[in-house]
């Protein structure tokens, strides 16, 4: 049995390229209008192609790639050799079992417990250091430097009116 393979974009793009041009490179190869192109860039793993063979899913890749855009070949589980190539050039479902990824709201914590470091707690002596009231002279007396009168000939300066 043939294995088959399908083309997934996720709408990320190469670096060194600008995400108006590999738009609008998507738009001409594909042929879509803004609301087609706009599927392509919500966020979610997309299927381009499906049904392919390991050769043309590397082609496809390879084309849009010199378009701007990270795509890769995964296996696809869901062909069969009755299936023909997919003709359509975005699905607007992302194959989830592939991909089993969400955002975690605001807040969460998104490491497993066992994934975590320990905390280590360490105890640090603090007796030793105190607070003075705002406003307070913090310098002692030896720690302050004496003021030294400066004297300044200024004679020399002028003022015109």
């Amino acid at each position: 049995m043939d294995n088959h393979y399908k083309v997934v974009f996720r709408g990320d793009i190469a670096p060194g390229h600008a995400m108006v041009d590999v738009r609008a490179s998507l738009q001409e190869l594909f042929r879509l209008d803004d609301q087609g192109i706009n599927k392509m860039f919500i966020g979610r793993p997309i299927a381009i192609k499906k049904n392919l063979d390991e050769a043309t899913a590397r082609k496809w890749c390879e084309i849009l790639l010199k378009a701007g855009a990270l795509a890769e070949y995964i296996a696809d589980d869901s062909a069969s050799p009755a299936e023909g190539p997919a003709t359509g050039p975005a699905e607007e479902k992302a194959d989830q079992s592939v991909y089993d990824m969400a955002v975690a709201p605001v807040g969460a914590d998104v490491l497993k417990p066992d994934e975590r470091s320990a905390t280590v707690t360490q105890d640090i002596p603090t007796s030793h250091l105190s607070v003075d009231e705002i406003g307070a002279d913090v310098l002692r007396e030896a720690e302050r430097t004496p003021f030294r009168e400066r004297v300044l000939d200024l004679s020399h300066i002028h003022l015109e009116d």
